[in-house]
């Protein structure tokens, strides 16, 4: 049959009905914007418009393929004659990703740049993205994540109290002049091993030991606990859970599927809490927040780095200082900066 000037010759390939595992020889023919398949010499046994299917390119050695809006396909062996064909009907985008996928040179530059670009990834974006998606985490989530992190807690690394009545009375004190919001719960227990510590949770709990009620002043135990309440303000550990969990809860977060995110955090964040630390641009972040907190209270911010010193001469003496927990617990990284950073007159108030 002559052709007329808006049709090409035929392209032989293969032919699936939808559904089917059979192949048929097939040919492809293309009038103007519209399409036809032909089996041996019968006449057109499918017709429709060329946008009206999907492109799929060749990978390596295996054929291009055209599949119809019926779930019918259409391979072709013949790549070039096949490009050449429906070249037109690709964005300029398509065209150039087609031609770098085929491209040796820009293979081998893209094995060696995805590590670099994930490890980019891990460092800057996922830091920037935590901020956003622990703020899009339900509050309930996040009191449940506190509850099933001290029970993981307790009895391993924490027991209940053996704080003096004074010494609870205390806290309780020094907890009442603070000023906070009633999303906050303040536990003590014995931290044995651990020593003299604080820590805060995601959802606002926050626990001192023993050994920190015996060891600072009542300045210097405000300083501490306002230094914990900017750790719960500025979501510091849901953000570490966040960025150590990554793809799981940002991608559970983004199609709303709750049940997925609650599953990977409850089960990984007692871990994750119990090995992790803070970083330094965090610890200064906290810090800043109790600055503006005891400034607030006209106490002085040098009560934090006069609690912060205590902290550290505490754990050299006790040998604590190597120990596993305080990475998290003390999380005091570079105290001599934190501590000549508190300005003010010298923290006055008597242990």
């Amino acid at each position: 049959m002559p052709l007329n000037e808006h049709q090409t010759q035929p392209l032989a390939g293969t032919f699936y009905f939808n559904g089917k595992a059979k192949s048929h020889r097939a040919w492809l023919v293309k009038n103007g914007d519209r399409l036809t398949i032909k089996l041996d010499a019968e006449a057109e046994v499918l017709g429709c418009r060329a946008h009206e299917v999907k492109v799929s390119e060749a990978l390596a050695n295996l054929p291009s393929r055209l599949v119809f809006n019926t779930g019918d396909a259409f391979e072709c062996a013949d790549t070039a004659a096949f490009a050449l064909l429906f070249n037109q009907h690709r964005s300029g985008v398509a065209n150039a990703v087609h031609k770098l996928e085929r491209s040796t040179k820009w293979a081998l530059l893209a094995l060696v740049l995805m590590p670099l670009l994930a490890y980019g990834a891990l460092t800057w974006l996922m830091p920037m993205a935590a901020v956003s998606v622990a703020e899009a985490i339900p509050s309930a989530l996040v009191k449940q994540l506190d509850q099933q992190v001290l029970a993981s807690m307790d009895g391993y690394v924490f027991a209940p109290t053996k704080a003096t009545v004074a010494q609870q009375q205390k806290l309780q004190h020094v907890w009442a002049k603070l000023p906070h919001g009633l999303g906050y719960t303040l536990l003590s227990k014995d931290g044995g091993v651990i020593g003299a510590n604080a820590m805060a949770l995601p959802g606002g709990s926050i626990i001192v030991t023993d050994a920190l009620l015996a060891l600072l002043s009542e300045d210097e135990l405000l300083a501490v606990l306002a230094h914990e309440m900017g750790h719960v303000d500025l979501q510091h550990g849901l953000r570490n859970i966040v960025q150590s969990l990554g793809v799981t809860l940002v991608f559970s977060t983004i199609i709303g599927d709750v049940s997925l995110l609650a599953e990977s955090a409850l089960v990984a964040a007692p871990v994750i809490i119990q090995q992790m630390s803070y970083s330094r641009d965090m610890e200064r972040e906290a810090d800043e927040f109790a600055h503006r907190k005891l400034t607030q209270m006209g106490i002085s911010p040098a009560c934090l780095g006069s609690a912060l010193k205590r902290l550290m001469d505490s754990h050299k003496q006790t040998g604590d200082a190597n120990h596993a927990w305080q990475s998290y617990l003390s999380t005091h990284p570079s105290i001599s900066e934190r501590v000549a950073s508190a300005q003010g007159v010298s923290c006055g108030a008597s242990r």
